[in-house]
């Protein structure tokens, strides 16, 4: 199972890197109209999904301690240390998410933003250095995010794709010396 979960994540961030490369093919400067919006929000949402997808793929290399569809940050930590598991893996996911200032927390903000809230505020910039580059507003400051947005969504497709090659060998190593019997991601 450990692979279907596997490729699970891979197909999470093939479509973010699909709809980011829609973003980064139109010409001239960054149209924030119905299509870009679409894909803005598609991509921050299939990042999520590669996070989760992930925390799936947790849940199996420890021998499934919770049922698919009960995997959560929280009810994966508590199960493992109940278990008496450190794991590093989601330590370091966990970490990224309570950091409001990571990358990782900024895109689920915006994801939650754009699917359960309201659409994401954009700041347009027109006459200065930024002269025609267009940034998210965080939805929670509404402070500009000083990155253009085809800028951030890069760079979260590619930090959550090193994100979860280097956790998979964290956590292939950390379970191995847990001994406990690990699945081959």
């Amino acid at each position: 199972m450990a692979s279907e979960f596997r490729e699970r994540t891979r197909t999470k961030l093939q479509y973010a890197k699909l709809h980011l490369d829609e973003i980064l093919s139109r010409n001239g400067p960054y149209q924030a109209d119905a299509f870009a919006r679409a894909h803005e929000e598609s991509v921050l949402f299939h990042v999520v999904g590669a996070k989760d997808s992930f925390l799936q793929e947790i849940n199996d290399a420890y021998g499934r301690p919770l049922d698919p569809d009960r995997v959560k940050e929280k009810s994966l930590e508590k199960e493992l240390k109940k278990k008496g598991f450190q794991c590093q893996a989601l330590s370091r996911v966990l970490e990224l998410e309570r950091d409001k200032t990571s990358w990782l927390a900024q895109t689920i903000r915006l994801r939650h933003q754009g699917t359960h809230r309201f659409h994401i505020s954009h700041g347009f910039h027109e006459g200065d250095e930024f002269d025609g580059q267009v940034f998210f507003r965080d939805p929670r400051t509404k402070e500009e995010i000083q990155v253009p947005i085809e800028s951030f969504l890069e760079d979260c497709v590619e930090k959550m794709t090193q994100l979860t090659e280097d956790l998979r060998h964290t956590l292939e190593v950390e379970t191995q010396s847990q001994s406990r019997p690990i699945i081959k991601l």
